[in-house]
């Protein structure tokens, strides 16, 4: 079958100074701090081709994502609400 949709992949390039600001912010919160690429859409590949640096980053498990029956566990939601408090409280340069 054709893809009806494609989004283009998101360009590490510009943005290597944001995943490390975030990579920090998840290694100090002892969570997985790896940056890698999946096979995915997402609406940042909009932002990314325009050349703003873009990653995603969320809660949750693929598995259960844009599923009839999505879900997602509490404890993940609230772990994912601390990550985007702790991102939000630093400074993006020189902190």
């Amino acid at each position: 079958a054709t893809p009806t949709m494609i989004d283009p992949p998101l360009d590490p390039k510009g943005g290597e100074q944001l995943a490390a600001f975030v990579c920090r912010t998840l290694e100090s919160m002892k969570l997985p701090a790896l940056p890698e690429g999946v096979p995915f859409g997402t609406d940042g590949s909009a932002f990314s081709v325009e050349g703003i640096p873009t990653l995603v980053l969320g809660p949750g498990d693929i598995a259960q994502a844009h599923t009839c029956d999505e879900w997602i566990d509490l404890d993940q939601l609230e772990q994912g609400v601390e990550v985007y408090k702790s991102l939000m409280q630093k400074p993006l340069f020189g902190g």
